[in-house]
Formats: structure tokens, sequence, C-alpha cells
């Protein structure tokens, strides 16, 4: 039976980095939207390999490699003997947020991994480096948002450090050119997005940048998700902001965009 996924042009492996106390649908979320596509792979990395507690402990993710296994000067090593040393072994690489970064924030181990991967002098073959949520956090921490437009969560109070989560993270980062009103920002190789469900919709965006609008409806679609299409409409930077849960849904870009063209209002 044909797969009713799309097909990327080529294969892409995603590393999604895994810690203690992880927010899950900030890794869960953009995975579900890679998977969609055929010849997208998600490799689980943590520093150790085995399972992963998430923020609430509601979900244990098996992390199949290790960031000793997973540095770049390692992949070029097992690469002599057959396979395409110019091919590295990630070419994406995804960090999310959750609780659990106040302590990575200061992990050595996570963040010469990052920097062996990122950096721009690191010569690794990455293609794009994303995080999620407070998982800008990391990037910031380990100096690969330094001097960049970035993002991340605006809302969530922060009980360990008496703050919000966004002022907890621009201090992590204070050459970071940080931006509050976005859901996702892109700059250059990086991608960072607000909290939670924004990660998400920046794997659509980067589906549509990377492959064509057509996979990304179609992976949205296999999804059954409605991405917001707007990189800079971020509501939540409102204080006080609630959204209304009562009110009917409007026709969004995503819809026109998922069901055709044909939806759009004549005015």
């Amino acid at each position: 039976m044909a797969s009713s996924k799309p097909q990327a042009p080529h294969p892409i492996r995603v590393g999604i980095v895994l810690f203690p106390g992880f927010e899950p649908l900030d890794a869960v979320g953009p995975a579900n939207v890679f998977g969609a596509v055929e010849g997208i792979q998600m490799l689980w990395i943590a520093e150790q390999q085995g399972p992963v507690s998430s923020k609430t402990g509601s979900m244990t993710v098996v992390a199949s490699h290790s960031f000793a296994e997973m540095m770049p000067q390692q992949q070029q090593q097992q690469q002599q003997g057959g396979a395409d040393a110019a091919d590295p072994k990630l070419h994406w690489l995804l960090v999310p947020g959750g609780v659990g970064t106040r302590k990575e924030v200061v992990n050595p181990s996570l963040l010469s991994f990052l920097q062996a991967w990122a950096a721009p002098d690191a010569g690794s073959g990455l293609q794009l480096c994303m995080s999620v949520c407070t998982g800008a956090a990391l990037l910031a921490a380990a100096g690969l948002l330094d001097g960049r437009r970035a993002t991340s969560n605006k809302m969530a109070w922060e009980a360990t450090s008496n703050k919000m989560a966004w002022e907890w993270v621009t201090s992590t980062g204070p050459k970071v050119q940080w931006v509050r009103a976005a859901r996702w920002v892109a700059d250059g190789p990086f991608l960072t997005s607000s909290g939670v469900t924004a990660g998400t919709d920046m794997a659509v965006a980067v589906l549509k940048t990377q492959l064509g609008s057509e996979v990304a409806g179609a992976a949205a679609k296999y999804n059954e998700y409605m991405p917001n299409a707007e990189a800079d409409v971020d509501p939540f930077a409102e204080a006080g902001f609630v959204p209304d849960v009562n009110q009917l849904s409007q026709l969004t870009t995503a819809t026109i965009l998922l069901e055709g063209i044909d939806r759009l209002p004549d005015s």
C-alpha cells in the first residue's frame, strides 16, 4: 500500500535533544510534523542513552543516542569506511524547553554538544538549529545566538527564579537581540519559537521553507493541525492575554493552504 505521506527529495536526519524535565509538546509536536514526511528521520539524543522523563513526568522518551556518540567528529570517524563523509549524521537539530532547562543551562556536556554542532566554525554540516520555548536559553547559554534575533516563551511564571520565563531566558543571552512579539524567529540557520505549540507552527514553517508549501500543507493535514502561518503574530506576548475559547474560529491562511483558494472569502 502506497504511503499517503509527502516525500522529502533527500534523507533528512533530525536530532532532538532530551534532558530531564523537558516539555513534552516542545519535542513531540515538531517531531509529529517532521515525521509526517517520508524521508525525515528523528534521532532522540540525551547525555546518556536510555529513558528521559518529561517536565510533568507524564511522558518518558527513550534516547537512542548519547551526546558522546553523536558528536560530529565521532560521525566523521564512523563514516570512514564507505559511507559518504560529506553527509553529516544530523541535518537539523531541535532543542525543546521545559523546567529542566534551568539545570541544563549550566550543563557543560549539553552546551558542548550544541556548540559542536551549531557553532559558526563547527564545520559539522548542520543545516538548521531550532529551539522551542525556553530551549532558546540553552542556545543562548552556549553563545550560539549572540548577535542574532531570537524569541522564547512569554507567559510561564518561573517559581525557581521568581520571574517570568521571558525574563529568565533573556538573562541567559545578554548579547542576543530578543524579539518579544513573535511566534517564531528565523535568523540564518537558527530558528527559535515561543512557547509550546509555537514549536509546531515553526516546524510547519520549516517544511515550507525547506521543502515547499505542498509538503508543509500535506504534513499539517496529516496531523489535522491548523498552523499559525504568521511568524510575527503573537497574542501571547500581550500581558494578560487569555484566548477566548467561546469564539468561533475564523478562516486562516492555513485553511486556505490546506483546502484551496476557493475557501477565500469574496470580501
